[in-house]
């Protein structure tokens, strides 16, 4: 029977999502750092001496995953050698700015497999996404802030539209979804 210490189930589906995203990270920076070791020249020059000093090996392999990490860091998020505060994140700033429409493309494609169909349309969708949000930047002439949620409307209506015409093809000639993706990417 549960007790005042047990989680409830939405608990335990949430406590158990984090751990997993926690450990896939650090499996993913493990293997990473794993892989650029293995190809560091370096470290290939130091492991031909490993049985006699493996130390060296080791450090090279360091040296050579904590150096590429630590570009990543600098060039992905902080800028230690910026003047002002917006010198220093501009590198966040703009891994921001490129991820977004990556991950509202993820998430359009995560709807519709939660939805039981295979939509691999996403570079399609978010590039008629934005080719009608750069039309809308581009021509109508509205206040600062009706504009920006106008364009951000249009990307989102473009993708939209892109991606109805797989769904109307589908639902009226039982076309596959794959398919049709597929072919709308290629147009």
């Amino acid at each position: 029977p549960p007790t005042a210490t047990t989680p409830d189930a939405s608990q335990r589906t949430w406590l158990g999502s984090a751990l997993q995203s926690v450990l896939a990270i650090v499996a993913a920076l493990v293997l990473g750092g794993l892989l650029i070791a293995l190809t560091d020249e370096r470290v290939a020059d130091a492991a031909g001496y490993f049985f006699a000093r493996p130390g060296d090996t080791l450090g090279a392999m360091w040296a050579a995953a904590s150096a590429a990490y630590e570009a990543m860091f600098y060039g992905a998020v902080y800028n230690p050698n910026g003047n002002t505060f917006t010198q220093r994140i501009y590198p966040f700033t703009e891994t921001l700015t490129v991820a977004t429409p990556l991950v509202l493309a993820g998430l359009g494609v995560a709807v519709a497999f939660r939805a039981g169909l295979f939509n691999i349309g996403a570079q399609g969708q978010l590039l008629i996404g934005a080719t009608l949000a750069a039309w809308v930047g581009f021509t109508w002439q509205l206040p600062a802030g009706v504009h920006l949620l106008a364009v951000v409307l249009a990307g989102a209506v473009g993708g939209a539209l892109w991606g109805g015409i797989v769904g109307l093809l589908k639902a009226r000639t039982g076309a596959h979804e794959v398919i049709l993706t597929i072919m709308l990417n290629y147009i």
